[in-house]
């Protein structure tokens, strides 16, 4: 998966043949990290390759490869950041009051159930025997999935604990993926060349 950052900007002027390592590091290192989740850490960072923009000489793009490297087995990943999803969400219900503050409970609350609920119709019959397997080695995961509550209280934690997972998939990461596992990804930006030198293209 690639991350691009798209430029429109065209200047002429003088200076280095290309943008130096810092300045790049320091530009694509935040596109990087945008898919970074609790338990997941930015590793190997390194440029790749460079080139000049086709469109025009005064602009080049430089290429960073890198991993996303899990510090725990996936399924825990994903209940670290479901319980961290559920705080929050938690939190904005008792802070929000009258009917606007009803309001946006209410669209947060459509938000995330509808979120969830089309990944898991998108499976069809085969979520139920994955989710089973997902949560299978996890008994901190099985036990947030089941714990009782009100409906609503259940129904807001799984749906917290699906977007979390389906967040994890949608980067790239395996159902049995395990700590230490590693995905490669890469990110890159575009530069112009002013008469100040090398400038990330906006």
């Amino acid at each position: 998966m690639a991350i691009a950052v798209a430029s429109a900007s065209f200047l002429s002027g003088c200076g280095d043949s290309k943008p130096d390592d810092e300045l790049a590091a320091k530009t694509v290192r935040p596109y990087a990290e945008q898919g970074l989740m609790m338990g997941i850490e930015l590793t190997d960072f390194k440029r790749d390759n460079g080139w000049v923009d086709t469109d025009s000489p005064n602009r080049y793009k430089v290429q960073y490869t890198y991993n996303y490297r899990l510090s725990k087995p996936l399924a825990e990943v994903a209940l670290q950041s479901a319980q961290a999803f559920k705080n929050e969400y938690d939190a904005s219900q008792k802070n929000r009051s009258g009917f606007v503050g009803g309001f946006s409970t209410w669209a947060q609350s459509m938000q995330l159930s509808m979120t969830a609920e089309q990944w898991i119709d998108s499976q069809g019959a085969q979520f139920a025997k994955r989710r089973d397997g997902f949560l299978s080695n996890c008994e901190p995961c099985v036990a947030y999935w089941n714990q009782p509550g009100t409906e609503e209280d259940v129904s807001t934690r799984r749906y917290t604990f699906v977007t979390a997972w389906s967040r994890l998939e949608a980067l790239g990461f395996k159902d049995d993926a395990k700590a230490g596992d590693k995905l490669p990804l890469s990110a890159w930006a575009a530069f112009i060349k002013t008469e100040k030198g090398w400038k990330p293209a906006s």
